[in-house]
This record gives C-alpha cells, sequence and structure tokens, in this order.
C-alpha cells in the first residue's frame, strides 16, 4: 500500500454518472484504444486549464473528481490525469489498464500523468504534451516513482550506478 491508494480509490469510484463526464466521453465510444486515448486528451487539455492546487483550492494537494474538474475548468496535473481516465473509463476502456502514475519530470519536479495500456503497449498522457507518446521511461523526461490502479499500486525502481554493478 502506498499514501496514494486511498486517494486512487476514492477518486476511481467517483464520476461514473456525472453528465460532464458522461457528454465527454460519448464521442469516444467504439473507437480504438490509441484514439480514445488521443482524443480523451485532447477533450481534456482543451476544457482544463493548469492551475496548482494552492491557487485554486487553497490546498497543498488535492486529488478532485474529474467531475469537479471538468466543472471548474481548471485543476493541476492529478486533476487533469483523473478526468481523462474517468472519460476514458466511461467510454468503456479497461479500468485494469489505466493507471496514474506519480513521477518526477526533468522540467517540472513532482508530477503525475496517466498510463494506459494498449494493444501496442503503454502511452503515457502528460498535459505537458500536445499527445500521448509512448511510454518509454528510459530515455523520457520523466520518471515514474509510483504507479496505482484498480488492481493495486507498484513502486518503480532503477539501478543506481553508485551500487557498482
Amino acid at each position: 500500500m502506498t499514501i496514494y491508494d486511498a486517494r486512487f480509490r476514492r477518486v476511481a469510484r467517483t464520476d461514473a454518472a456525472a453528465p460532464s463526464v458522461v457528454e465527454a466521453a460519448r464521442s469516444l465510444r467504439g473507437l480504438p484504444p490509441s484514439e480514445q486515448l488521443r482524443r480523451a486528451h485532447a477533450l481534456v487539455r482543451a476544457r482544463v486549464h493548469y492551475m496548482s492546487d494552492p491557487d485554486s483550492m487553497k490546498v497543498a494537494d488535492l486529488w478532485a473528481n474529474a467531475g469537479e474538474t471538468l466543472a471548474a475548468g481548471h485543476g493541476d496535473d492529478e486533476d487533469l490525469a483523473i478526468a481523462e481516465m474517468q472519460v476514458l473509463k466511461a467510454a468503456g476502456y479497461e479500468p485494469g489498464n489505466l493507471f496514474l502514475t506519480v513521477g518526477r519530470s526533468r522540467r517540472s519536479g513532482a508530477h503525475v500523468v496517466l498510463l494506459a495500456r494498449t494493444p501496442e503497449g503503454y502511452q503515457m498522457l502528460d498535459q505537458s504534451l500536445p499527445a500521448p507518446v509512448d511510454a518509454d521511461f528510459q530515455s523520457a523526461a520523466f520518471k515514474p516513482v509510483v504507479s496505482v490502479g484498480t488492481s493495486g499500486s507498484w513502486v518503480h525502481g532503477y539501478r543506481s550506478a553508485s551500487l557498482g554493478r
């Protein structure tokens, strides 16, 4: 268990019937997974503008529901990833193939993205990028630390050069 599991369970169970989520998902139903990801990412980026939690919620860190984020029109990186996740689930994307991933970005420090398993491999939906990209963490500017999904949580590890191996 990680500190993110309870937060994930709360936001993963909400919004199944939120009108803004259902409406956003309508145009994605029946599309191939990669197209669903591309359109969900574009839709959320168009409707929700980045704003940090201290500026928008007056708290240090709050994982908002997708309905709350879509209604407010603003949120931080995890709020945007949660909105994408919930829109995709409402469109029929398999929930077990979606993971909120907390990590480090070379550009912005602490960061949250949505990882999606597709038949072609993992895709990363990162609000700082215009479209989903292959999740190649060996050379990427984002390094995952913890991923949470419906089947559990995972801590990502990396070989340290200082171990002499």
